[in-house]
């Protein structure tokens, strides 16, 4: 990590790259998954970081394929917004995650993330990747989200915690492994407005042989549209609505 973060001069790790994320900065990483980074990767800043006008980007180089292996002693791959100071506009593209002791990545005091053409594989309880505390505005499109190995169903897909407020977009996924609970599930059920929030849109995935629901909508809240998924050989409900909170 005393490298310069150039091409030619590279940090050691993925964590060295994202302390100098600000408003505009893309840290392009490299690898691929056979060697694998060995970390947990936390974009947990001292102060709230970013801005809704410039992105900030971690992201595969052009060609790489770089993965996270947490090799399930970690608790996680990717950390955002712990500490609740807020990480705002965020992209992370095409690096995978997987095997790891909680979520592949979890996500709380966060605005605007956007995930998009990763694997995340072979989480602990309680997702794929979790969705926190006062969050709003996700975007995952293009992710698969895998779970094959687990010895009993513990896990969803995508979990969006009841005091999320909305804004969300889940688009052209796919879920597989048949050891997952629900690809996308909202949490508690007496507390899923909060989770789909509001303006939130869900379309195009792919769901193969969940243990549990495909979508487990719950309520949903304002405006939450949820059209053409694919939900193949489900143990419950294709799709999940349950009454909103009352």
């Amino acid at each position: 990590d005393a490298g310069t973060g150039s091409e030619g001069n590279p940090f050691r790790t993925i964590q060295k790259g994202v302390s100098l994320l600000a408003p505009g900065v893309t840290v392009l990483v490299r690898g691929d998954a056979s060697t694998p980074y060995l970390e947990q990767v936390s974009i947990s800043p001292g102060a709230e970081l970013g801005d809704l006008a410039n992105p900030m980007t971690v992201a595969a180089y052009p060609g790489d394929s770089p993965g996270i292996n947490g090799e399930f002693i970690r608790a996680s791959g990717l950390m955002i917004g712990q500490g609740s100071r807020y990480v705002n506009n965020l992209i992370w593209r095409h690096i995978d995650i997987r095997n790891t002791l909680g979520p592949n990545m979890r996500a709380d005091y966060t605005r605007y993330l956007t995930v998009e053409d990763c694997l995340l594989k072979e989480p602990g309880a309680p997702a794929c990747m979790m969705i926190g505390q006062t969050f709003a505005y996700l975007i995952s499109r293009r992710n698969i989200f895998e779970v094959a190995t687990a010895p009993t169903a513990v896990a969803h897909g995508i979990y969006l915690w009841e005091t999320t407020s909305g804004g969300h977009s889940v688009y052209d996924n796919t879920f597989r492994g048949g050891r997952y609970r629900d690809a996308i599930s909202t949490g508690r059920e007496a507390y899923a407005l909060e989770g789909w929030g509001k303006d939130s849109e869900c379309y195009g995935n792919k769901i193969y042989d969940p243990q549990d629901d495909g979508l487990q909508v719950e309520g949903g809240g304002a405006r939450v549209a949820v059209w053409k998924n694919l939900v193949v050989r489900p143990v419950a409900a294709g799709m999940g609505i349950a009454p909103v909170k009352t």
